[in-house]
C-alpha cells in the first residue's frame, strides 16, 4: 500500500511507541473504523452524506458565530432554515 510520507511517519511513530507491528496498527484502526457509524466515518473521509449536509452547514455556521463573533452567520442560518422549511411544506 502506498501512503504519503506524513502517514508513513505517523504509522512508524505509533508502531514504535507501542512496540507493535505496522500491520497491527493498520488492522486495529480499520477494525475500529468499520464499526463506527456513518456520522463518524464520513467526516474522517471528508465525505458528508446528503442527509447530514444541512446539519453540517448549521454546525459550521454556529461555530463561526461562537468563535469569530460572525453575527452575519446568524442571518445565513435563518435563511437556510426558512428555505428548508419551505421545501418541506411542498
Amino acid at each position: 500500500m502506498n501512503v504519503s510520507l506524513t502517514s508513513k511517519d505517523a504509522l512508524e511513530a505509533v508502531s514504535g511507541k507501542y512496540r507493535v507491528s505496522q500491520k497491527m496498527v493498520i488492522e486495529r484502526l480499520l477494525e475500529w473504523f468499520k464499526d463506527q457509524p456513518e456520522e463518524v466515518q464520513a467526516p474522517i473521509l471528508m465525505q458528508i452524506p446528503q442527509a447530514y449536509k444541512s446539519d453540517f452547514v448549521r454546525i459550521i455556521l454556529d461555530r463561526m458565530v461562537e468563535s469569530e463573533g460572525r453575527e452575519d452567520a446568524r442571518e445565513v442560518i435563518k435563511s437556510i432554515e426558512q428555505k428548508a422549511l419551505g421545501k418541506k411544506k411542498r
